[in-house]
């Protein structure tokens, strides 16, 4: 009798189309995201309650996350969404750095 609950050899969930080497870099990217996201909200639970605006080094800080969302959506062909991400980091570099 076979094993019903026993996962292929690639372990990331969607990816059993995957060869085992591609579907173990999804996984490590997939990793690296939830990892931004977390990033990001440390970062903005962090910042004062105040409408102070935030300092350069903040801004810049917070504009690299999001540049580097937008470059894991461009990775896997999402171009909207990494237009989406590019533009957020530009916004907040404006803002907050006044250029």
């Amino acid at each position: 009798m076979s094993n019903l609950f026993a996962r292929p050899k690639n372990q990331g969930a969607g990816t059993e189309h995957l060869s085992t080497t591609k579907a173990s870099l999804l996984v490590a990217v997939r990793s690296v995201v939830v990892g931004l996201a977390v990033t990001v909200g440390c970062l903005l639970s962090a910042l004062p309650a105040s409408a102070m605006p935030m300092s350069c080094g903040q801004a810049t800080a917070v504009a690299a996350i999001y540049k580097a969302q937008g470059d894991v959506q461009y990775i896997f062909g999402n171009y909207q969404g990494a237009s989406y991400y590019y533009g957020l980091a530009r916004g907040i570099l404006e803002a907050g750095c006044g250029g």
